[in-house]
């Protein structure tokens, strides 16, 4: 009988033995998993001109509040008068913006859109449709008034490109309006 407990206790070991290893090795692969997908991300982020004067760790900061978004084409987005929540930021694809009074803007990789609901978190004022498969990235409201808490600096940036695309709209809808006049 002794000799069946011990045998009984070695077995147990070995399967224990046999889980820990096991454990280990999927931690470190789940790990190294993420660090992939951290540093594609970083890489992608760090394209977009929006971020262009931030420097690595302020957009691996970023990079950690963005949530990944890989999307079918003809997949609805942005639903025009949705609650505003969050900006978003194409990595890869195209999307079809349906603005007011039936004009349609393309806008590509490295472009943004959606970013009016990180200043007044109104309702949507387009719809806007993946036209191919699109990667982008949301960076939700909350995320960004974490951001401008603890870092600032780069909440700076991202406002001062905020303001530079409404300027511009608003320069090339005054341009719009002289050329019709």
């Amino acid at each position: 009988p002794l000799g069946r407990v011990v045998a009984a206790l070695v077995m147990i070991s070995g399967l224990g033995v046999f889980g820990l290893w096991t454990g280990i090795l999927a931690t470190g692969f789940a790990a190294e998993t993420r660090r992939d997908n951290f540093l594609k991300t970083w890489e992608s982020v760090s394209k977009v001109p929006f971020f262009a004067a931030l420097g690595p760790a302020a957009i691996a900061d970023v990079t950690n509040m963005l949530r990944t978004m890989d999307l079918p084409p003809r997949t609805m987005i942005i639903r025009k008068g949705q609650q505003g929540d969050c900006m978003y930021f194409i990595a890869a694809g195209q999307v079809e913006v349906d603005l007011p009074g039936g004009k349609k803007v393309q806008l590509g990789e490295g472009a943004f859109f959606g970013e009016m609901a990180l200043l007044d978190g109104g309702r949507r004022s387009a719809d806007v449709t993946a036209d191919v498969p699109v990667l982008c990235y949301a960076f939700s409201v909350d995320r960004i008034r974490e951001l401008s808490v603890d870092r600032p600096t780069i909440m700076a940036c991202i406002l001062a490109n905020l303001i530079k695309s409404i300027s511009d709209r608003l320069r090339r809808a005054n341009d719009q309006i002289r050329a019709l006049e």
